[in-house]
């Protein structure tokens, strides 16, 4: 395996590829700006009322954890922990009582041991021999104990998704389809091609944000969710579970670096 650095320089030595990896991703998800997001979000709603609050930070059950844990895809491949979710599944009766344990723990004091969040990131070539960072897709394999926690948030969320929403989200939301904004920006362009009167008064600008979710500002994610109005105890269990995060890379199966 070999890869190009910065300056172009082909590298295949493994602490050479393994310095390019650690560093694309210190740079990927270190902080580039410091502002504040006020301006930007002072027009956004209260959306989240009372009632919502009290179903979203409702006290944690068993039956919900085991929900939250059976509905998570068995095979799916191991974090840090080295298990599956299929080991949790196939001996709860043994080991659901300290999962609960943990889940209810996390959920009422807003805080987890720092191994519980710790990830592996596995690089999925996006073409045959990539030679660059840009053409890796990374996969991170996360620990079943957050995965569970993150699933119990993730279904209470699910509940207002309709109420949180605009319909202008098309995509990643169950029973609406990208395809719908694909024809609105056709008919946006046919219209602009079509119509004489608007050849010299308006235009189209087509933008894309490289690893858009990644670089998202931890400061700006909790004042959009306290702008919309979730409580605090909501605001840090979601806080708590983005800033835990640390990351090793996989480079040939082997866990590298610290990010």
């Amino acid at each position: 395996m070999g890869l190009i650095d910065r300056s172009g320089a082909w590298i295949d030595s493994e602490e050479g590829t393994e310095k390019i990896t650690v560093d694309y991703f210190h740079e990927l998800f270190n902080s580039s700006i410091s502002r504040d997001p006020s301006p930007i979000i002072r027009d956004i709603p209260m959306l989240v009322m009372s009632c919502m609050n009290e179903a979203l930070t409702r006290d944690i059950t068993e039956e919900e954890v085991k929900k939250a844990l059976f509905s998570l895809n068995p095979g799916k491949a191991p974090g840090p922990d080295g298990m599956t979710a299929l080991f949790f599944q196939r001996f709860w009766p043994t080991i659901g009582p300290d999962l609960v344990k943990l889940v209810k723990t996390f959920f009422r004091t807003e805080i987890f041991d720092g191994k519980i969040n710790e990830t592996n990131i596995c690089l999925i070539p996006k073409e045959d021999r990539p030679r660059e960072m840009s053409r890796f897709r990374p996969i991170s394999l996360c620990n079943v104990s957050y995965k569970v926690i993150s699933k119990i948030l993730s279904l209470r969320l699910k509940s207002f998704f309709s109420e949180l929403i605009f319909e202008i989200q098309p995509a990643f939301m169950v029973g609406r389809l990208i395809t719908d904004n694909i024809l609105i920006a056709q008919e946006n362009f046919h219209a602009l091609r079509s119509n004489p009167a608007n050849r010299r008064k308006f235009m189209a600008i087509k933008t894309d944000m490289s690893k858009a979710y990644n670089r998202v500002e931890w400061p700006f994610l909790r004042a959009v969710m306290e702008k919309m109005g979730f409580n605090s105890r909501w605001v840090e269990w979601i806080m708590q579970c983005i800033t835990s995060i640390s990351y090793q890379v996989l480079i040939n199966g082997t866990p590298k670096g610290r990010i």
